[in-house]
């Protein structure tokens, strides 16, 4: 958090780095977790962790003056592959070090990772950021106010970086020292290996990896002493009861790894040496043959991949919606996209032998396409329902109700689905244009088609002519206007709107917010940006005043954070299609042993 720069102390003649957080860019927790960093720094004092100098405020903003660590770090060093394990021991003793004297003062460090940790010229390892330290009740707990009381993190959220997260830590659990001693084997590893332990394509992927995936202990390099990969093991190990549980213990292991390997002497047997040189005159020889082989023998030719634009009119954009916009066909043939025209979506088609993409009929209001295997049929959701229409004609066909989209895969089916619009946590902002609704509600926008859509994202704004608009600057129904000379606004629980006029010691009253209501809210349909639309299945809107006939009431100042706590739903899903893929092994091999049964009783 924050930004560093290279400064130069003009009292003292150094160079520094100077780190720098905007208070109007963070809230007080954040901005409290920067200056315990400056504590955490200053109170460990060990030379494999940077030192601070100064914290403080000028002009509104608040800094740390730091040493200033020259050279690259890990993660630069990465770049080009693994490291000889002779750096590897060098390196990772330091990092230990420094997490040992940490840990001893009632802390983790939560970031621990390539690109936290400094190697200089001289070959001093150096450990930074501290901006997500927290304190734990460990040995040395004494020093766990350095970091304050008011500066937590809420339950079920993660901090740090995924991939070097232990399983505890990606599912928001409570953490330990034993974290830490996670990252430090993931890092480890990746220096002796040249790749993160736990790398995949996405954050969800690379979740999953972190909580299930086995390591690969086979990447690690056969002159890696034995010590190293021992004590890789007994860090990554996933149960925390299993795992190393001091970091001061990793330390001595591998500095003892440095002295057993130069007592180890490697015999040089002069037959050893012939054989060798025999077998690399019979692989040349080998290697030979086959090139002469593969020069002979005609190459295929590859296939050219088909590379094509679909061009679309301005009076039909492709859509920017919560699913996928786009799909292409299984045998590659065609593309389907959602595109808006005239304020609604709709689905359209595109050949490889055809220029113009060609509307599909019945297919209003559409979002989510997928194809059927035979890429005959396109499936999508519209007006609630979940529907399909055969590609070379005829009229949709309804298959199920379904509220809201959802992305359909092998094996499964949808069941009770519904967009839960249930109140989230309020955050304070202390905005004066910042509005929460308390209850149910949403408030009503004016689109530029002339429609009207809905949504409970309560971040505005004032546009050029004082009209109070939404972040995307869409216009709030009914609409308010604030008087060009109002120093103050003020809005109250049950929508009044109230401007202070300058000069003026009474406020004045310029309008009146209302809200409407659904009877089934999880039908109304996505248009993206947090807005949504009504269908047959929401219902028509009733409009009210914030506080009667069951609506909820403002809040002003604050806004609604998320209902659905992210990782808990993402470690559901993964461990819910791990469940799956294991079941179906299962299932699988139980096919083929009752096959193999048949075959012996016939």
């Amino acid at each position: 958090m924050g930004v560093v720069y290279r400064a130069h102390d003009s009292r003292l003649q150094r160079d520094v780095a100077l780190k720098l957080v905007h208070p109007h860019l963070v809230d007080e927790n954040r901005l409290e977790r920067f200056r315990g960093e400056a504590r955490v720094l200053a109170a460990l004092g060990h030379p494999n962790v940077a030192s601070v100098y100064e914290l403080g405020d000028a002009d509104g903003m608040t800094f740390i003056v730091m040493e200033l660590v020259p050279g690259e770090t890990l993660a630069d060093r990465l770049m080009t592959g693994p490291l000889p394990w002779s750096d590897v021991v060098r390196i990772a003793s330091q990092v230990a070090a420094a997490l040992e004297s940490v840990h001893d003062k009632g802390l983790i460090h939560r970031d621990l990772k390539p690109a936290n940790i400094k190697l200089t010229p001289d070959g001093v390892v150096k450990v930074l950021d501290f901006g997500l330290a927290k304190a734990t009740g460990g040995i040395g707990g004494s020093h766990s106010d350095l970091l304050t009381a008011s500066v937590k993190t809420r339950e079920g959220v993660i901090a740090g970086t995924v991939a070097y997260m232990s399983p505890e830590q990606a599912r928001g659990q409570e953490i330990d020292r034993r974290t830490d001693i996670w990252a430090f084997g993931c890092v480890v590893y990746e220096m002796v290996v040249g790749r993160p332990a736990f790398a995949a394509a996405t954050t969800a992927d690379t979740i999953a990896a972190v909580m299930e995936r086995p390591v690969n202990w086979a990447a690690i390099p056969p002159d890696v002493p034995p010590v190293v990969a021992r004590v890789l093991r007994r860090c990554l190990q996933r149960d925390p009861k299993q795992r190393l549980r001091d970091i001061a213990d990793a330390r001595l292991e591998l500095e003892d790894a440095t002295t057993n390997a130069e007592s180890v002497a490697v015999p040089q047997d002069r037959k050893w040496r012939q054989v060798l040189t025999a077998m690399g005159v019979l692989a040349t020889g080998f290697g030979l043959g086959a090139l002469a082989i593969s020069m002979t023998r005609p190459a295929s030719d590859p296939v050219p991949p088909a590379r094509f634009v679909v061009s679309l009119p301005s009076t039909t954009p492709l859509a920017g919606l919560d699913f996928p916009s786009a799909i292409i066909s299984p045998d590659g043939r065609r593309v389907v996209f959602v595109a808006s025209r005239g304020g609604r979506t709709e689905l359209f088609q595109r050949s490889l032998n055809s220029i113009d993409p060609l509307p599909i009929p019945g297919t209003t209001n559409a979002v989510g396409p997928f194809f059927s295997p035979d890429a005959q049929w396109v499936a999508f959701f519209a007006d609630g329902q979940l529907k399909k229409v055969n590609l070379a004609g005829g009229p949709p066909v309804t298959l199920c109700e379904a509220p809201v989209g959802l992305e359909i895969g092998l094996g499964t089916r949808p069941a009770a689905t519904a967009r839960d619009f249930a109140n989230g946590n309020l955050r304070a902002t202390n905005a004066p244009l910042d509005l929460a609704i308390e209850g149910r509600g949403f408030f009503q926008v004016s689109m530029p088609n002339g429609e009207t859509a809905y949504t409970r994202a309560g971040s505005m704004h004032l546009s050029a002519e004082g009209a109070l608009v939404t972040a995307d600057g869409f216009a709030i129904e009914p609409q308010i206007t604030i008087p060009e000379n109002a120093v103050s606004v003020t809005i109250s629980k049950t929508g009044i709107v109230s401007a202070q006029i300058a000069g003026q010691t009474a406020t004045q009253e310029v309008g009146t917010l209302e809200l409407a209501s659904f009877q089934n809210p999880a039908g109304l349909r996505a248009l993206g940006s947090n807005l949504f639309a009504t269908t047959t299945a929401s219902g028509e809107p009733t409009t009210g005043v914030p506080g009667e006939e069951g609506i909820g009431t403002l809040a002003q100042g604050f806004l609604e954070d998320s209902n659905v706590s992210v990782v808990e739903e993402m470690v559901n899903m993964i461990l819910a299609q791990r469940a799956y893929e294991a079941n179906s092994k299962v299932v699988r091999a139980s096919d083929e042993m009752l096959t193999q049964v048949n075959n012996l009783v016939r």
